[in-house]
């Protein structure tokens, strides 16, 4: 099996073990899970629960942490 065919494998999810010698040295696992699509109409359904955010988001931290001047940027 080509090294390409192994990445996409481990890309769709599949873990491999590396032995040498018949011992295990390494295993090859994905990151994340595989990818997938989502639907638009599959997307605005999840999020339609999600309220909008209301006030100001940069006020209600300066007012929660403090306004120092002490800004990045």
């Amino acid at each position: 099996m080509s090294t390409a065919a192994i990445m996409d494998r481990v890309e769709a999810g599949e873990a491999f073990e590396v032995t040498r010698s018949g011992y295990s040295v390494a295993r090859l696992i994905p990151i994340a899970g595989p990818k997938r699509s989502v639907r638009r109409k599959d997307l605005a359904r999840a999020l339609a629960g999600i309220p909008d955010m209301v006030g100001d988001p940069k006020a209600e931290a300066d007012e929660f942490f403090g306004d120092g001047g002490d800004r990045v940027g």
